[in-house]
């Protein structure tokens, strides 16, 4: 049986649309970043997109969408959905 990947939650904040962004590491360099936003094009559903992210430069290495969801998909629900087993630290 093979062990599920890990991502662990390096950042979480409010971003500029009234959503939450997270950035999650999954190892060697390589992360995700989870963006929610409540209110895409009104009056449209909720949008919660992931894309791939170069944790040593802290961007967006493209803006090819992993996945979307269309629900705040923010708090491992993303991450749980991409293959990987969300690790929060409690801090």
């Amino acid at each position: 049986m093979s062990e599920k990947k890990q991502a662990r939650l390096v950042e979480r904040g409010a971003n500029g649309n009234g959503g939450t962004y997270e950035i999650w590491d999954v190892g060697d360099g390589c992360g995700i970043y989870v963006d929610f936003n409540p209110r895409p094009f009104l009056p449209s559903n909720p949008e919660t997109m992931a894309f791939n992210v170069d944790l040593r430069k802290r961007k967006v290495t493209s803006w090819d969408e992993l996945g979307v969801w269309y629900e705040d998909a923010t708090g491992g629900k993303a991450i749980r959905e991409l293959g990987y087993e969300p690790i929060e630290d409690e801090r």
